[in-house]
């Protein structure tokens, strides 16, 4: 129940999404909200299996490899069923700059593991204050040391500076277009238009890579010649290279392609950077296992009418401007730690996430969406620049610190200075190896308990 109600406070604007944009009704809308929730409850519900039976096993004691179970499902829920990491424990300090810095490390789940064990600290704590040897204080005196460590580590960390091989002005440009209009074919121009117009703003300011956000040219200008002459001018009439959302589509003999893309026109050398959404959104822009889920070769579950069935892009492809790399995810694909590296490990210097958030309305989806970019940036130590349709957008620097963003649907060119920074972290080079690691201790743990009852 606990995993449950969490997950209704955490994905209740899942059901506003499915019914606007869906076409589906208020009980059934509110139905497959509350699916989501029970699948996502599964994993804190084995959570407390595993922690239960621990404690049955070993003793109180045992709390203290509780959060390494936590992680254990976190690492589950982002590897297995849906692949659906929305909202782990650890993107809750990210705004607790200095105990995040863990991060570039163990990735999130170093920090949600610092959550879970000032959690079991405490615990242990309450159950063993009886006990004549003061282990209740040992307790708390271990976590008020080990917050220290780690805050004094944070702190320390963010003070230092990081190497740089160059820096750029940047526009971001944030058009606050209703989802409605965005897929328009009326209102096409105009909303190129809107995104024009700010991006001479920018341009006035003194930016020379202009980001715009995903599906801001909402038709594939390799079939249309006059928005890619257009978008052209845009780029030599700002000067600037501009990097946009826009899909690409393939007919063939076996049917049509679709990917979610993004590219970039530079002004001298046009179209220089092209890039497909690797991780698309379950149910959204793409359907999990159709064959079961198709009745008469119909797929039943598409709970977003206004989009298509995309393929996959195959590779963190990165960009090269101004004589540096950069990578560019779409959307969804920040929230995905592991696959966010991969940019870093294939030579980019600087992070790039375009993305629309205007399904979401006013509801608590786009700040969640933006704390787990925040994530990427301190995992990578990189800049993360993320142009959002209707926000948020923002300039995010390595350790994390949100130097400039945007509010919900305002319309605006945000202009900011960012540097390209070399370099692999850890955590960039290695992946989830912390987090794997605390799944197989956890395996060995649970294991052990069968031994213990034999």
């Amino acid at each position: 129940m606990t995993g449950a109600a969490s997950g209704v406070g955490l994905l209740y604007w899942t059901s506003i999404v499915v019914m606007q944009f869906g076409g589906l009704s208020l009980p059934v809308g509110l139905g497959v909200m509350f699916l989501l929730c029970l699948a996502v409850a599964l994993f804190p519900a084995v959570f407390g299996w595993c922690t239960a039976r621990l404690l049955r096993a070993f003793g109180v004691g045992s709390l203290m490899l509780a959060p390494a179970v936590w992680v254990a499902t976190e690492m589950l829920r982002a590897y297995t069923m849906f692949r659906f990491p929305w909202c782990l424990l650890g993107y809750s300090q990210y705004t607790q700059l200095p105990m995040a810095q863990v991060a570039s490390v163990t990735g999130v789940y170093g920090v949600s593991f610092l959550v879970a064990m000032s959690s079991a600290l405490l615990a242990y704590a309450y159950l063993v204050r009886q006990d004549p040897g003061r282990a209740h204080r040992r307790a708390i005196g271990g976590l008020a040391a080990m917050l220290a460590v780690v805050w004094a580590h944070g702190t320390w960390t963010m003070s230092r500076a990081l190497p740089e091989s160059g820096r750029v002005r940047v526009g971001l440009v944030q058009a606050s277009i209703l989802q409605d209009d965005k897929w328009d074919a009326d209102k096409a121009v105009e909303n190129i238009e809107r995104h024009r117009v700010l991006s001479r703003t920018a341009a006035a300011e003194g930016a020379k890579l202009i980001v715009w956000p995903e599906s801001a040219v909402p038709f594939p200008i390799d079939r249309f010649p006059e928005t890619a002459q257009q978008m052209r001018g845009i780029a030599r009439e700002t000067g600037a290279a501009v990097v946009f959302g826009n899909d690409d589509l393939e007919r063939t003999t076996d049917g049509t392609r679709i990917w979610v893309g993004a590219k970039m026109i530079d002004p001298q050398a046009g179209l220089v950077y092209r890039y497909h959404k690797n991780r698309l959104v379950p149910f959204g822009e793409y359907v999990p296992m159709q064959w079961l889920l198709s009745l008469g070769g119909r797929t039943t579950l598409r709970l977003v009418s206004a989009v298509a069935d995309f393929t996959p892009g195959t590779e963190a492809s990165v960009g090269a401007f101004a004589g540096h790399t950069f990578g560019t995810s779409i959307c969804y694909e920040a929230i995905f730690a592991d696959y966010i590296r991969h940019f870093s490990v294939n030579g980019a210097e600087l992070l790039l996430n375009i993305t629309n958030d205007g399904w979401y309305g006013t509801t608590s989806a786009p700040p969640q969406h933006f704390a787990m970019a925040v994530f990427r940036a301190i995992e990578n130590r990189k800049w993360m620049l993320r142009a959002a349709n209707t926000g948020i957008t923002a300039f995010i620097d390595p350790r994390g610190r949100v130097v400039s963003r945007t509010q919900l649907f305002e319309t605006r060119a945000l202009v900011g200075e960012a540097a390209f920074v070399p370099g692999l972290t850890l955590y960039a080079r290695y992946g989830d190896v912390f987090g794997w690691a605390c799944v197989a201790g956890s395996v060995l743990a649970v294991l052990r308990t069968y031994r213990q009852k034999s």
